[in-house]
């Protein structure tokens, strides 16, 4: 598993985390389920008792974000935002995470490209991004 430098030194599996907030407002636009690729949308999420979560073996279709009701979610863990910043298309998410052997604080870059498009930008290494598209809601 790759992992990436963020927010204050803390260490984060890139297949982020996320919990719920008050601050659900926050991330209006970027609601929904994200994936890496388009086609493997109904191999990485599902739904259970009307909740969306991961499959078992989605991390072998590619990456995934769950972004609802001031929650962001990965496959490795899971975040309560707790503040958010909007400057035009570019998303600022302040969040407490927590996976099976860590909580700490994050920062979470997201540039809205259209509708169905968003990256992830990573500050500490510019050069790399990660591209979602938005899966359809089932």
């Amino acid at each position: 598993m790759m992992r990436t430098k963020f927010y204050r030194g803390g260490v984060f599996a890139l297949a982020m985390c996320c919990g719920a907030s008050a601050n659900a407002t926050g991330v209006q636009g970027i609601h929904g389920l994200w994936a890496s690729e388009a086609s493997a949308c109904n191999k990485i999420f599902e739904r259970k008792g009307g909740r969306a979560s991961f499959t078992n073996n989605s991390d072998s279709f590619g990456s995934g974000l769950i972004i609802e009701g001031g929650r962001l979610i990965g496959k490795m863990g899971r975040c309560v935002i707790r503040n958010t910043k909007r400057e035009g298309d570019l998303f600022h998410l302040f969040a407490a995470c927590s996976t099976d052997i860590s909580q700490e604080n994050l920062q979470v870059r997201l540039r809205l490209v259209n509708a169905d498009k968003m990256i992830r930008i990573f500050p500490d290494i510019p050069e790399m991004e990660t591209e979602y598209v938005r899966c359809p809601q089932r």
